[in-house]
């Protein structure tokens, strides 16, 4: 009787990562992008997740909400309040996302939307330079700060590249 010989490949789809960490096991996603933060990469996910981004946005305003709470910095609130408030990025992105998705507004508006978005977070952005430029932010603040704002900048970027 043969002896059947059982091997065992720990990456599948040979692209560098281990299957148990591998967000496509069995498709080749060497740089394991998943651009709609769902947790499955993008050679092996045929449906943008918008939802899942609006909620990346999110939390990238909340680590920027915590560290500039945290360094009490002056017109602090007012930075915060353009992202987390009412009419901040992450209720902008939420509400055009939810809205689109519902069929409540068009490509359009949502484009328009995200734009709007991106507007309000570039206000937030001249403040943060101004502030890091004036030494009223310093390092790691600075750095941890700057890095959030252009990861957020990426991830309604890319809503808005996805937009159909």
């Amino acid at each position: 009787m043969p002896v059947l010989e059982v091997v065992c490949d720990a990456d599948d789809d040979n692209d560098g990562t281990p299957d148990a960490e591998d967000n496509c096991p069995i498709e080749s996603n060497p740089f394991q992008e998943d651009d709609d933060f769902d947790g499955l990469g993008n050679a092996c996910d045929s449906t943008f997740n918008e939802d899942t981004v609006a909620d990346q946005v999110e939390n990238e305003v909340v680590v920027i909400v915590e560290s500039l709470t945290a360094i009490q910095v002056s017109g602090g609130n007012g930075m915060i309040s353009k992202l987390a408030g009412n009419g901040g990025v992450a209720a902008k992105v939420a509400n055009a996302v939810d809205a689109y998705g519902a069929g409540l507004i068009d490509l359009q508006t949502y484009v328009e939307e995200l734009n709007s978005a991106l507007n309000k977070l570039g206000s937030f952005e001249n403040q943060l330079n101004a502030k890091i430029n004036k030494g009223k932010i310093v390092e790691p603040e600075a750095t941890l700060l700057t890095e959030a704002l252009i990861s957020m900048e990426a991830t309604i970027q890319t809503l808005l590249d996805n937009a159909n």
